[in-house]
């Protein structure tokens, strides 16, 4: 939501360390980085009151308090197919209590797909079917990992070389200094803006608009979520293989897991989404967004993908190159041990290690999670922009492989609060000055240039190794570099503490 309209002036927050019993695992926290309406009724006036904040685990605090009521249970027993008929039954309930429509796929060992199908009103007229396409959003992102990485084991580029090397008129600082590994991990420094603006509506306009733009920090300094990093790594395929990413895509990944059949394009999708009531309309999708969510398939083809991946030895991909795309590359998340590869989550869930990634549009959402070690996963798709399909994904993997249905990380800080203290700057972004105090037992937050025009929601910091003191806060309008120390020494001034 845009709130541009406020008032500037210093709006407090503050953040504890009591428990956040709401937020969802990495992936999800990534596909719905979203700022809350709420806020702007918040920060009404020139005064904002304190606002608390709660620890998400590790080194991530949020804006949203959570209710403690966990979703509903579905307790489900016997083999896969009692299982399988058990948990449809009941996302058949759901789904229609919600109108709901969509189609989720389970992947279990015996290789042979097993598909739920739900038809809500808007689309009675066209039912979905197995071979109805949907966009994968988000989730397309590991297929672009799937193809770098198939380049760089041909010796076609170097996933750790700048890409300066294959863009040469990125030269003289910015992206051009990142590497594919670190768009790829979303640590190439790059925020995530939107892409599909009347100036920019393909990859070149994308080079031409934010080719020189400055990196709101150093590359490989923290893990942020970065759209806008994918269409880099597309523009680097083109460069080098003189084909269109698209092109690159569906001759090393697509052809050879098995569906030729997907493509990128949401406009070949034919089923109706359904927006939230607030949004007039949904935005355009051109092609500048398709690198990190525009491929367009089908539940059959999103479950035969599920088993490229489960089944390491078996895939025609190569144990290899599934074993560089889902590598834990970077720390991420407030679990421990929860990672990124390249466009793969990676989370450890009752001892079985589970790799997942979802995706939300205004209208649809998507979402995969498999687990190599039981060669078993889950595929869905959902004409709804909310997380339910997400949720049910992990509830699904739950059911299947007996797992907790616990995914929530342990809301405790890593460090003791006065390792957050400080002055973070943002000079690239829009976060500005932002003072992080210890109050009491509390951290309180101070926008010392005013109010930002977009709110942040989730705040997390981020340390050097062996540092006592966080060197960036990362959130979803900014990243903060530490300038000072002295947050709650009572004779610093602010004011003294330049961009």
């Amino acid at each position: 939501m845009r709130v541009a309209s406020l008032p500037r002036h210093r709006a407090s927050r503050t953040l504890s360390t009591q428990s956040n019993r709401g937020l969802m695992p990495m992936s999800l926290q990534h596909a719905g980085r979203l700022i809350a309406t709420a806020i702007a009724a918040i920060v009404a006036g020139c005064a904002g009151p304190i606002r608390e904040l709660h620890s998400v685990g590790g080194n991530e605090f949020t804006l949203f308090p959570a209710d403690g009521r966990a979703p509903p249970p579905i307790t489900c027993d016997g083999d896969v197919d009692a299982r399988y008929a058990c948990f449809g039954k009941e996302l058949e309930q759901r789904g229609a209590r919600l109108d709901a429509g969509g189609a989720f796929a389970l992947v279990a060992p015996d290789g042979e797909p097993r598909f739920m199908l739900r038809t809500d009103t808007q689309n009675e007229a066209s039912p979905i079917r197995e071979d109805t396409r949907f966009p994968a959003a988000s989730v397309t992102k590991m297929f672009l990992g799937a193809a770098a990485v198939s380049l760089s084991q041909e010796g076609a580029l170097d996933l750790r070389a700048p890409i300066v090397r294959y863009l040469p008129e990125l030269a003289g600082g910015g992206v051009g200094d990142a590497t594919l590994h670190q768009l790829l991990t979303h640590t190439s420094g790059l925020g995530s803006p939107p892409l599909c603006e009347p100036d920019q509506r393909d990859l070149g306009d994308v080079l031409k608009k934010h080719g020189a733009r400055r990196l709101l920090a150093p590359p490989g300094a923290v893990f942020n979520y970065s759209n806008l990093g994918y269409t880099f790594v597309a523009l680097v395929f083109e460069r080098v293989t003189g084909k269109p990413f698209e092109a690159v895509v569906h001759e090393r990944v697509l052809v050879p897991a098995g569906i030729a059949g997907a493509s990128f394009g949401p406009d070949r999708v034919v089923v109706r989404g359904r927006p939230p009531q607030s949004l007039a309309s949904v935005p355009p999708r051109c092609r500048a967004m398709w690198p990190s969510g525009g491929l367009v398939l089908s539940i059959r083809e999103l479950a035969r993908w599920v088993h490229v991946l489960a089944d390491a030895e078996a895939s025609p991909l190569g144990a290899s190159l599934l074993e560089q795309l889902t590598a834990p590359h970077v720390e991420v998340g407030a679990r421990p041990g929860a990672a990124y590869g390249y466009g793969v989550g990676r989370v450890e869930q009752s001892g079985v290690t589970i790799f997942s990634h979802a995706g939300r549009l205004d209208d649809f959402s998507s979402f995969v999670a498999w687990a190599p070690g039981r060669r078993t996963g889950v595929a869905a798709f959902s004409n709804r922009g909310d997380p339910i399909v997400i949720a049910a994904g992990f509830r699904a993997m739950s059911t299947f492989l007996s797992l907790s249905e616990n995914w929530r990380p342990a809301a405790m800080t890593a460090r003791p609060l006065a390792a957050y203290v400080g002055v973070y700057v943002d000079e690239a972004g829009t976060l500005g000055r932002l003072r992080v105090s210890l109050e009491g037992e509390r951290l309180a937050i101070d926008y010392l240039d005013g109010t930002p025009p977009l709110l942040p929601a989730n705040f997390r910091f981020v340390f050097e190794r062996g540092a006592e003191k966080a060197r960036y806060v990362v959130t979803e309008v900014g990243v903060g570099e530490r300038r000072d120390s002295s947050a709650n020494d009572p004779r610093g001034d602010p004011a003294t503490i330049r961009r």
